[in-house]
């Protein structure tokens, strides 16, 4: 015979309280756990990087690395542009720049981990390769890439030794700052050759750009906004100049918008490089060309970045 259970006593009373009980375990686990990854990963980066030793924090280093990663994003952009005027392919480029920056970043933050500084391709380097090299004496983009590596190279071996440290150490404070002045005068001209401020001319050089062109209206709104931007303080400045000058363009009509997500371009240059013209007696005056430009962009740039920090 089946007895029935007490009326006092639902069905599926004891049922119903496991599966709440479970859920209620797997909610509190899945919260501690979610504290214990954020702990323990803040906790194992403190002891790699020694944060307390340096005044610092997990979180003032999340947010300075955003604000870096704002600041230097323009660099994804520019490069291609500064290159593909040398004949590059821009997707290549770009490509290229965005993983370069992140190995370069990663080396320096995981092996230099006392220097927070980040690394991108040069602005000044680039500008030679496709305006002088390129452009003015007629090398394929794969011969230029030839004379980098060699450049490289070199550059490296002088980085190994103690050679590099004596020669920097060598030149006055005043001059290597000078030199990250210079570099930055020369990015200047460069910008407003592109955007169109500046023209060319044959008895001055340079001359004024027509003004009633709209996107050098654009691009001289956008530059007196970063200033702007930067005066305030505003982290980001040239990014959220860039982004939102970009976007007045794309809602005028005046550039053309090619979205926002998509698959990265093939990076085209990847050991295309010429070694035989770069190793030729025609290239060795670019090749140190290419060297001095690196080693003095190098040496300016951190003497300019520590004296701020």
């Amino acid at each position: 015979m089946i007895r029935r259970p007490p009326r006092s006593t639902p069905l599926y009373s004891s049922a119903a309280s496991d599966v709440y009980k479970r859920q209620e375990n797997i909610h509190r686990i899945f919260v501690k756990e979610s504290f214990i990854l954020i702990f323990f990963g803040g906790s194992m980066l403190d002891n790699y990087f020694n944060y307390k030793k340096y005044k610092t924090d997990f979180r003032t280093e999340v947010v300075a690395g955003v604000s870096t990663f704002l600041t230097m994003a323009y660099i994804m952009f520019l490069n291609p542009v500064i290159l593909a005027d040398g004949g590059f392919d821009f997707g290549g480029v770009f490509t290229a720049t965005a993983l370069a920056t992140a190995i370069a970043c990663f080396i320096a933050a995981f092996y230099a981990k006392t220097w927070p500084v980040g690394l991108a391709p040069g602005m000044g380097i680039n500008a030679f390769v496709a305006y002088g090299v390129c452009l003015g004496m007629e090398y394929t983009p794969a011969e230029a890439l030839g004379a980098v590596l060699v450049a490289g190279v070199v550059f490296l071996i002088i980085s190994l030794t103690p050679i590099r440290a004596w020669l920097i150490n060598s030149i006055p404070k005043s001059l290597k700052l000078g030199i990250g002045a210079g570099i930055g005068l020369f990015l200047a001209i460069i910008g407003f050759e592109i955007m169109g401020l500046t023209a060319d001319n044959p008895v001055t050089l340079v001359q004024l750009g027509d003004l009633s062109n709209p996107l050098l209206l654009l691009g001289a709104g956008a530059f007196i906004s970063m200033i702007v931007m930067e005066k305030f303080k505003i982290k980001g400045n040239i990014i959220i100049g860039i982004i939102a000058f970009s976007a007045i363009a794309w809602l005028t009509g005046v550039g053309k918008f090619n979205g926002v997500v998509s698959a990265p371009p093939p990076m085209t240059h990847l050991m295309t490089f010429d070694l035989g013209a770069a190793l030729s007696a025609s290239m060795v005056t670019v090749i140190f060309t290419l060297f001095f430009i690196d080693f003095f962009d190098t040496a300016g740039t951190l003497t300019s970045v520590a004296n701020v920090s």
